[in-house]
């Protein structure tokens, strides 16, 4: 990593002391990463055995037991069944993985929020949830304490999801799904492309573009390219 991170230390993965490296210097603590992901000061990495890491904080995670303030690279897997891990517990990655005999592929982040994908189209999310993003039904911020939360709507309905795309700033997600295109969460400004402004707490479908070859969000925007270039 390089670069000064004077105004969120930690996001670089080199300590607590505030640094200004203007050439990269290597992150001890992890190797073999295969993915990166960020938001805001929040920095994930996925390793190739499937762990997953972060460091920096999001924005619940300026105290105790929240998502950071992580100075290096920290395994936030949690323990086995049963513990009291920091984690989550009962509701850490790697137990609610176990059920299913699951494995991490994917990772992503807004500045507030975090997801994972599984080898099997599943997704479990933590973080800030005010506006719905981790399609719950609901607006319960989980902190690292609380754990993770599968987004059982698509497993009840037999639906995996192949990526997500998900906005930095509050958290609107859209995901491509064996079903096609769902959306969900923040829409205040009209995020969802769905003709209106409510936020939906639960995966909705959306079917604006069809034929969609590139997609991309921003902070409170997407983009969507048709097959056809329009």
């Amino acid at each position: 990593s390089f670069g000064n991170d004077a105004g969120a230390t930690g996001i670089l993965g080199q300590g607590g002391s505030p640094t200004s490296d203007r050439t990269p210097r290597k992150v001890t603590g992890i190797s073999n990463v295969t993915k990166m992901a960020s938001g805001g000061d929040l920095v994930m990495a996925l390793d190739s055995s499937g762990n997953v890491y972060i460091w920096g904080s999001n924005d619940v995670g300026h105290g105790s037991p929240n998502w950071g303030p992580y100075n290096t690279p920290e395994n936030i897997m949690g323990d086995q069944l049963g513990s009291s891990s920091t984690y989550g517990g009962n509701n850490s990655l790697i137990n609610l993985l176990a059920v299913d005999s699951e494995t991490v592929t994917d990772i992503y982040c807004s500045y507030y929020s975090m997801f994972v994908l599984t080898n099997k189209g599943t997704v479990y999310g933590t973080g800030k949830n005010g506006s719905g993003q981790l399609g719950q039904g609901n607006t319960a911020t989980k902190t690292s304490g609380d754990g993770w939360v599968k987004i059982d709507y698509f497993t009840t309905k037999n639906i995996t999801v192949n990526r997500l795309y998900v906005g930095g700033a509050q958290g609107h997600v859209f995901a491509d799904t064996s079903d096609g295109w769902y959306c969900w969460g923040k829409n205040g400004s009209g995020n969802l492309a769905l003709g209106d402004t409510t936020k939906k707490k639960t995966p909705v479908k959306w079917t604006n573009v069809s034929n969609i070859k590139t997609f991309g969000t921003g902070a409170d925007t997407l983009y969507a390219i048709a097959e056809d270039g329009k």
